[in-house]
């Protein structure tokens, strides 16, 4: 599980640096599913290895991004937040 935990911040952090591209809507919607999936798979893994800073932030990113209760902060805050979620990714992936 560590692995899949590992290797899947890779890909992730690639697609939220793509998401600062104008891309249709749809690709978006896939963005929010599978980051709050993902993001809640890293909240469990830190919540499980007594990191519980770092679970509340993968907790609270899941809940930000969750494709079911949008949260609208504007184009331009979501490409920062982007931004910010694709380097804490690599971080934890250089981490580990």
């Amino acid at each position: 599980m560590k692995d899949i935990i590992k290797y899947s911040r890779i890909p992730l952090a690639i697609a939220f640096f793509i998401a600062l591209l104008d891309l249709p809507y749809g690709y978006y919607e896939l963005l929010r599913t599978v980051g709050m999936v993902l993001f809640i798979a890293y909240g469990i893994h830190n919540y499980k290895n007594e990191e519980e800073a770092w679970s509340y932030f993968w907790f609270g990113s899941a809940i930000l991004i969750n494709p079911i209760f949008k949260i609208a902060l504007g184009a331009v805050l979501w490409k920062v937040i982007d931004v910010i979620w694709g380097v804490i990714l690599l971080y934890k992936y250089n981490e580990e």
